[in-house]
């Protein structure tokens, strides 16, 4: 009898399990406190070894640095000053790969909501908001107060937040008709052209 041919290693994707990891604590930093979250259970959802979280990221605070970052929206450096207000509005209406699902944005809003009173992750929750936005989008905007600056940045992060959570209440309804759509566009363009420049 020839002995048993052994099995070739099963292909790993570094990535893939990197990506189930942050996904699955994403979900869980926005249902519980951060306290409340469990290392095991981030693994368990996302089907790995709790060794694999240490692995890639390190600790459990380390993992939530980077569930910070799960719905952000990108840098602000290639869009035009005049095109900001437009580009935010089409961050909040079209889902696509660039700017995330309502979903995940809203876990993302909803993490930073139940974090910003824990004293592990309060500081954590402020740097990420304003590294990651409000420093980027002020520099968008221009000028040379950067106090005004940032003021005007969190007006507009204001507004998105709002409409992210309205956009949560009618998830379940239909579709809107393509030219009502246009119309929330053009008035959300508008909203944001007031916080980003108005006087």
């Amino acid at each position: 009898m020839l002995p048993p041919v052994p099995c070739a290693p099963r292909t790993r994707n570094a990535a893939a399990t990197r990506e189930a990891i942050l996904a699955s604590a994403c979900r869980h930093f926005a249902r519980e406190s951060y306290e409340n979250v469990g290392v095991r259970d981030i693994a368990r959802d996302a089907g790995v070894d709790p060794a694999l979280v240490s692995r890639y990221f390190g600790s459990k605070e380390q993992l939530f640095k980077q569930a910070l970052g799960c719905g952000e929206e990108g840098g602000f450096e290639d869009i035009a000053r005049e095109d900001l207000p437009a580009q935010l509005a089409s961050w909040m209406l079209d889902e696509d790969d660039e700017c995330g699902t309502l979903e995940t944005r809203v876990d993302w809003m909803m993490i930073m909501l139940r974090s910003a009173g824990s004293p592990a992750t309060a500081e954590l929750v402020r740097e990420s908001l304003q590294e990651n936005l409000l420093e980027p989008l002020g520099k968008a905007i221009g000028g040379t107060d950067e106090d005004d600056c940032r003021i005007r940045a969190s007006m507009a992060f204001a507004i998105m937040m709002g409409g992210d959570v309205l956009g949560t209440i009618y998830s379940g309804h239909s579709p809107k008709p393509p030219e009502v759509k246009e119309k929330v566009r053009a008035r959300l363009t508008a909203l944001f052209h007031t916080a980003l420049f108005g006087e």
